[in-house]
């Protein structure tokens, strides 16, 4: 919760997003998962199955379908839309059920499994479909975006910072993942982490992660600062009052935080980063009650901006269009 004493105004009048209507995939492809790629393109990783058919549950929970054997004779396909039309990329063998992703500078796609049971679960996919490396990121993956240098950051949540016993890196007594938010070369090398925690906060869940350049910028739980992590200077933390945030969107000195638990799930702030705080200057509502935000295809931030993806339409709002609408920013 937000404590009185950094009370932003509430303000319950609409920052009017951009809203783009999503083209329909070519016949035979569905969409498994999306995601914001680091030029602002929309990242759709596509799939030649009805996955989503297999994910059927009996009265007790018991899961009736097979999408992990789907999966394994399924062929999986990355599109990109840049809000005009619809691109293809390559194709390649899916595995599994459930995947994360994000583009290289050069073109190269990385796919990753979110669980793993200690093997590699991430590829490096090259422009035409061939498999160029297996890398192992660690089980319970939440985040994955890559920067402008190639490296790979990774937010884990909190299966995976407590997990991960049998993930050792040479010279680290503890896998990576125990910290929450890393960064990996092309080989799967450690590279950096985030460290020097203030005392009131441990990172147990990497909640949101947005990647900008060379910098990865995050708000985690459990006491929800805002962290920016540069792999060649160390970390950086503004402590916020913030609970539950989803999605963050930075332009410094400000970031816009979204998300929240229960009905404050589509609660919006405006921050000004200051010294070691970050300051709450306005709460904005953003126009999806809590069943709709539940079935979004996506809720992110990269770049400066927030995007949603609903029923087909892609809705962007950007830092600007907030600190644009309030004369106290």
């Amino acid at each position: 919760m937000l404590g009185s004493r950094d009370q932003p105004r509430i303000d319950e009048s609409s920052v009017e997003p951009t809203i783009v209507q999503i083209p329909a995939l070519p016949d035979g492809w569905q969409t498994l998962s999306l995601a914001i790629l680091r030029d602002g393109r929309l990242g759709i990783l596509a799939v030649d199955s009805d996955l989503r058919d297999e994910w059927k549950f009996g009265e007790n929970g018991e899961l009736l379908g097979d999408p992990f054997g789907l999966a394994r004779k399924s062929t999986a396909q990355f599109f990109t839309f840049d809000g005009l039309q619809i691109g293809s990329g390559p194709t390649f063998a899916l595995n599994e059920p459930w995947a994360v992703f994000d583009q290289f500078v050069d073109g190269r796609w990385i796919v990753a499994a979110p669980r793993t049971d200690g093997g590699p679960n991430a590829r490096v996919i090259s422009e035409p479909g061939d498999l160029l490396a297996e890398l192992h990121i660690g089980d319970g993956i939440e985040h994955l975006k890559v920067d402008d240098n190639d490296l790979i950051w990774v937010g884990w949540f909190d299966e995976g910072v407590f997990g991960n016993d049998g993930w050792e890196i040479e010279g680290h007594e503890w896998p990576p993942s125990s910290n929450g938010l890393a960064a990996f070369d092309l080989s799967g090398s450690l590279v950096s982490y985030a460290k020097d925690a203030p005392d009131y906060d441990q990172i147990a869940d990497c909640y949101s992660l947005n990647v900008i350049r060379d910098k990865a910028w995050a708000c985690t739980y459990t006491g929800f600062p805002i962290l920016c992590c540069d792999a060649s200077d160390g970390s950086r933390w503004w402590q916020t009052t913030l609970s539950g945030v989803r999605a963050i969107a930075v332009r410094p000195p400000y970031v816009l935080a979204a998300g929240g638990y229960g009905k404050d799930i589509n609660r919006c702030v405006l921050m000004r980063l200051e010294d070691t705080k970050a300051v709450a200057v306005r709460e904005h509502r953003l126009p999806f009650d809590e069943a709709q935000f539940r079935g979004a295809e996506l809720f992110d931030g990269r770049g400066n901006a927030i995007h949603v993806v609903l029923n087909g339409k892609w809705y962007t709002w950007t830092v600007e269009d907030f600190v644009g609408s309030d004369q106290s920013a």
